[in-house]
């Protein structure tokens, strides 16, 4: 087994954490899923 760099397993168990905060935060808290709108674009 090779070793895996910190900073990527730092990436990975961040991002996991993240989503399954996400998830729980959904069928615990019944909260709503929605996709956040784009801020307008400045021309």
């Amino acid at each position: 087994m090779q070793d895996l760099p910190a900073g990527t397993a730092y990436a990975v168990f961040t991002g996991i954490g993240t989503s399954g905060a996400i998830s729980l935060g959904i069928v615990l808290h019944r909260d709503p899923v929605s996709i956040p709108a784009a801020p307008p674009r400045w021309q």
